[in-house]
């Protein structure tokens, strides 16, 4: 409520509501999309150079291959992510089933997660949260296990 006991305003409350360029900002924030994936576009650590002060990036072994991970990056990013998702779903009024909210932005997911995450990481993901929620009946994951990132 306004201090003068006035409802925000449609304008207002628009402006309030959080947008994906700030999910895009925030992800930049913490080192950009290429660096928080850790399994995009880097080479393995044979071929890299370590810090001479010894700081090596943490190891994940990704398809029989290890390369360096930022598990904090990529933790807070996906947290980040599914929040800005619950926002938006709130606003308009979703399912409240995480099943619900994928189906009803599988396109923004798939264009926001798929663009740093990598499309095994994504469907990874994507099944931890179906295993983990009710399934919905109009969850339909099938169509990302095609795409090609």
């Amino acid at each position: 409520m306004e201090p003068d006991g006035q409802l925000p305003t449609e304008y207002e409350r628009l402006r309030a509501r959080p947008r994906r360029c700030d999910l895009v900002r925030a992800i930049k924030k913490r080192g950009g999309f290429r660096r928080a994936a850790g399994v995009m576009g880097m080479r393995t650590t044979g071929d890299m150079q370590q810090p001479r002060d010894g700081s090596a990036p943490p190891l994940r072994r990704v398809s029989g291959q290890v390369r360096p991970c930022n598990y904090w990056i990529w933790e807070n990013m996906w947290r980040d992510l599914l929040q800005y998702m619950e926002q938006r779903k709130a606003a308009r009024n979703i399912a409240p089933s995480v099943g619900g909210l994928i189906t009803a932005y599988r396109h923004d997911l798939a264009e926001a997660v798929g663009k740093f995450a990598g499309i095994r990481t994504l469907n990874r993901r994507l099944d931890m949260l179906a295993r983990s929620q009710v399934p919905s009946p109009h969850a339909d994951f099938d169509y990302l296990r095609h795409q090609v990132v």
